[in-house]
């Protein structure tokens, strides 16, 4: 479990403004690059305009850097798909089902992947691109769990999708049902979590 100061930080952090001013201008000292998916599309349909911008900068970031890439199908699937660039690990069970995994889950599974593939390493540098108004929540999960975050200032480049479509989540569609969402529940429970030692 991390530390009493651990879980401090992540409380101070979770009461920070949704949307971030702290984006990375230098993402040249990377490890890996990472992402958590904003809203989701299901095998075998268009993916969703915030994944797919999400998964242009990831690749646009691992062609330029020579990094490998972290995270869930909704990402995975479109780097492999458009690149030929490094997919270091996906997600179990992450297959365009339409299976929703919360933030919390997936970073940690993110930060324990990363120490098994990196154990030499003290401190793992991942470069995080997300929805600006998600993306600041997913940092300070990162940091929480042991890694050092850089926000990429690209995250400002991916938009809401307000398209009704199979396994699209609700919440995600517009700004208001975004950052309702984020303020009354998902911020809310992680802080009760926090709090409580259960995260």
């Amino acid at each position: 479990m991390p530390s009493l100061s651990a879980r401090a930080r992540l409380i101070r952090d979770l009461c920070q403004p949704i949307r971030t001013r702290n984006l990375a201008l230098d993402l040249t000292d990377l490890d890996v690059y990472a992402a958590v998916p904003f809203n989701s599309y299901l095998k075998g349909d268009d993916p969703d305009a915030s994944n797919l911008a999400i998964a242009k900068v990831a690749i646009e970031r691992m062609e330029a850097l020579g990094v490998p890439f972290i995270g869930q199908w909704e990402h995975t699937n479109l780097i492999r798909q458009y690149s030929d660039c490094m997919v270091l690990a996906e997600y179990p069970g992450s297959d365009g089902s339409g299976q929703w995994v919360r933030t919390d889950r997936l970073m940690k599974w993110i930060a324990d992947t990363l120490r098994e593939q990196f154990p030499e390493k003290e401190e793992i540098r991942v470069g995080l691109i997300g929805h600006l108004d998600h993306v600041q929540r997913v940092a300070a999960l990162a940091r929480y769990y042991g890694l050092t975050p850089k926000i990429d200032g690209a995250s400002r480049r991916v938009p809401y999708d307000p398209t009704v479509r199979p396994g699209a989540q609700d919440w995600c569609r517009t700004p208001e049902r975004f950052l309702r969402f984020e303020k009354r529940k998902a911020r809310p429970a992680l802080i009760a979590f926090a709090l409580t030692g259960l995260i």
